[in-house]
């Protein structure tokens, strides 16, 4: 998509005498690259799992222990967030955090069943999101730290 300068006589800045110095067109597009093959990985050994908790203590509590575990290389937690659901069929709010927790397909079960075990919510979300790619570093560093501790 391209982006023009507006008509350098005609805007309102013109009429008082000031001018747009002549542009060249400019491109919203990325610049073209090389594929990317050299820098990404294929990424379906890896997830991300999303997991609300009640509040912050908790949502910290979880992620220190799948962290300590070596179920997780990465816990990102978004407080503040406002969810909307379907509980025992009443229509229910509430403000919740967030965890995204990066591991690798091969320490997902022990991590449903860590996070099963300490959640205080009868029924967490446990949702498990597959990796299409990630660049070799990020994803090497992923895959040592839930092994031998990277």
């Amino acid at each position: 998509k391209e982006v023009n300068p507006p008509d350098r006589f005609s805007s309102p800045a013109a009429k008082l005498g000031f001018f747009w110095p002549a542009l060249p067109r400019l491109s919203l597009a990325p610049p073209r690259r090389r594929c990317c093959a050299e820098t990404m990985k294929d990424g379906r050994s890896f997830a991300v799992v999303l997991v609300t908790a009640p509040d912050l203590k908790t949502a910290r509590r979880l992620a220190r222990s799948a962290l300590r575990a070596r179920l997780a290389a990465c816990a990102n937690l978004v407080p503040k967030i406002e969810s909307h659901y379907w509980w025992e069929g009443k229509l229910e709010k509430g403000a919740e955090v967030l965890l995204l927790l990066k591991t690798t397909r091969a320490r997902l079960a022990a991590l449903e069943q860590l996070v099963l075990k300490d959640h205080p919510y009868d029924t967490p979300e446990f949702l498990v999101l597959p990796l299409a790619g990630g660049t070799k570093r990020y994803l090497a560093w992923l895959a040592d730290s839930v092994t031998r501790g990277g």
